[in-house]
């Protein structure tokens, strides 16, 4: 075999591989960027009064993982009257978890 063919083989080999791989990846789903991400981006503002009004809290909060019972424990304050938990998975948005969460007052 003479090198042209060599080099012309390994040509053709190698765009057929690129191709193949460009086509698997095509067809790939990844919901990295959910539908109302715009809404979302204008609603941030009220996440971030959120986070300051739960640090003037001075109380400890805080949320676990417990990876023996693969549960989440979530640690509010006593005076805690309702909200959603939201567990986000970047990669599919049908394992998404929302849960109402009540509580007491105080």
């Amino acid at each position: 075999m003479s090198w042209g063919k060599a080099i012309s083989i390994t040509f053709i080999v190698f765009a057929g591989f690129i191709g193949t791989m460009v086509y698997w990846m095509s067809r790939e789903t990844i919901d990295l960027v959910r539908d109302d991400y715009y809404q979302d981006e204008v609603a941030y503002q009220q996440h971030i009064e959120q986070v300051a009004n739960a640090r003037s809290l001075n109380v400890d909060t805080y949320i676990v993982y417990i990876a023996e019972r693969e549960a989440v424990k979530l640690s509010l304050p006593a005076r805690f009257v309702s909200g959603t938990l939201l567990l986000y998975c970047p990669g599919n948005r049908h394992q998404d978890v929302r849960q109402t969460l009540t509580g007491t007052t105080a």
